[in-house]
C-alpha cells in the first residue's frame, strides 16, 4: 500500500475521532500539522490541536503545546 493512501486514510480517521473529543487523536492530528504529514505543514492549526488534546487532559499534547508557546511556532511565543 501506498504510504500516501496510509496518512491519507489515517488522517481522515484521526480527524473523526478529533471531532469527538478523542485527545490521543486530537494529539496526533497536531503532530500531523506540525510535521507536514498528509496535511500541509501548518503551525497554527497544531497549536490548536494540541491545545484541544491538553485541555482534554493528554500530557503529550500539554508538553508539544509548551514547546509551541516557548519557541512560537503557531502561536505567540511565552516564555513564562
Amino acid at each position: 500500500m501506498d504510504l500516501v493512501v496510509i496518512v491519507t486514510c489515517t488522517m481522515a480517521v484521526a480527524d473523526d475521532y478529533a471531532e469527538r473529543g478523542d485527545p490521543v487523536a486530537m494529539f496526533e492530528l497536531g503532530l500531523c500539522y506540525e510535521k507536514g504529514l498528509g496535511v500541509l505543514q501548518d503551525h497554527a492549526q497544531a497549536a490548536q490541536w494540541y491545545r484541544k488534546a491538553a485541555d482534554a487532559g493528554y500530557a503529550g499534547a500539554m508538553c508539544n503545546l509548551g514547546a509551541c508557546y516557548e519557541n512560537g511556532q503557531g502561536i505567540q511565543q511565552d516564555h513564562l
